[in-house]
C-alpha cells in the first residue's frame, strides 16, 4: 500500500455529493509542485491583472488551461463547458483545489503570452486528485435505502480535515477515483473518530482492518510459565491463570486490563506498558 501526506484542499458537500454513500475529496501530495505553481502565478500576477479578458466565448476552449481570479487570488482552472448561464456566469474547475465556482467572464484570463512562466501553468498536469475516504459510509436515510450524510458530518470535514495535512494509505483504485485511509498527527483513523461519533456506518474494509491490521497480545508471566491471550482466543478461567498477589483481571475483548485502557487501534507502532509482570503490546501488521 502506497504511504503520502496529503493536504486536502476540498471536501466535496454539494446537495448531490451528500446523497452518495462515500465521502468525496480532493488532495495535494505535499511535494514542490504545489509551491511551483504559486511561484509561476505570483511570477506573471501583474501581467494577468493588467491584461483583458476574452471578448468573445469562442476563444475558450473546455480543454484548456487558464486562469482564472477567485478569493483575491488567480487560480489555474479548466472551463468545463464554454457556455454562459443565464445570469451571465460561467462555470469553472480549479484543477489544483478540485473547487467549482462561478464567476464572471470577465474574472478569466487566457495563458496565451510567450514565456516560461505562462507555459508551464498551461502543460502542467492538475494537482488536486480527487479521492474517496475507505471504511466508512453515510446511514441510510429512515424509511429509505438511500444514504445521506448529515449537515453535522459535513461540518466535521470541514472544520477538521479541509485545510489540513493527513497521512493517506491507497486502499484501491475506485473508477475515476483513489480510495484511502486517512491518519492524524496522532496516528488515529479518520474513520474511527466518525464512526464512534455515529456519523456514519463502518464498511467492510474497517472490519478487516480492526482484525487483520490491529492485535492485542497480552503476555502474563508467572515465573516461567506463559500465557498468551488475544481477540482471537477467549480470555477464560480455562486458558488464563491469573498471577500470584495480583489482582489483574482480563476479559473477552481485552480491553479493560486493570487501570489500562485499550483502544482499537491506537497506533501503528509498538507500545509497551510493564506494570509489575505484565506486559501488554499493541501493533499493527
Amino acid at each position: 500500500m502506497a504511504n503520502m501526506s496529503l493536504y486536502i484542499t476540498h471536501v466535496d458537500d454539494s446537495p448531490r455529493r451528500r446523497k452518495e454513500p462515500f465521502i468525496c475529496f480532493w488532495g495535494v501530495p505535499q511535494n514542490r509542485f504545489r509551491i511551483l505553481i504559486e511561484l509561476f502565478i505570483e511570477t506573471i500576477q501583474h501581467s494577468l491583472d493588467t491584461r483583458p479578458p476574452p471578448l468573445y466565448l469562442k476563444e475558450l476552449d473546455s480543454n484548456q488551461i487558464c486562469c482564472v481570479f477567485i478569493n483575491n487570488q488567480w487560480q489555474r482552472a479548466r472551463i468545463p463547458d464554454v457556455k454562459l448561464s443565464e445570469n451571465g456566469t460561467l462555470d469553472v474547475f480549479c484543477i489544483d483545489t478540485g473547487k467549482l465556482h462561478t464567476i464572471p467572464p470577465n474574472f478569466v484570463r487566457i495563458l496565451n503570452f510567450p514565456g516560461n512562466e505562462e507555459e508551464n501553468l498551461r502543460t502542467w498536469a492538475p494537482l488536486a486528485t480527487k479521492f474517496l475516504l475507505a471504511d466508512i459510509i453515510a446511514p441510510h436515510e429512515l424509511f429509505s435505502s438511500s444514504h445521506q450524510w448529515s449537515e453535522s458530518a459535513m461540518m466535521f470535514l470541514k472544520m477538521h480535515v479541509e485545510k489540513h495535512i493527513w497521512k493517506a494509505i491507497l486502499i484501491e483504485n475506485y473508477k475515476e477515483s483513489q480510495s484511502v485511509r486517512l491518519f492524524g498527527s496522532n496516528n488515529q483513523l479518520l474513520a474511527t473518530i466518525m464512526i464512534e461519533r455515529k456519523m456514519g456506518v463502518a464498511v467492510k474494509t474497517y472490519i478487516e482492518y480492526m482484525q487483520g491490521y490491529t492485535k492485542v497480545v497480552v503476555v502474563m508471566k508467572a515465573h516461567h510459565n506463559h500465557v498468551i491471550a488475544s481477540p482471537n482466543i477467549n480470555t477464560t478461567e480455562d486458558n488464563v491463570k491469573k498471577l500470584p498477589n495480583s489482582n489483574t483481571n482480563t476479559d473477552d475483548s481485552c480491553n479493560n486490563l486493570g487501570n489500562i485502557n485499550i483502544t482499537i487501534p491506537t497506533c501503528i507502532f509498538e507500545v509497551v506498558w510493564n506494570i509489575q509482570s505484565l506486559y501488554v503490546t499493541t501493533y499493527i501488521k
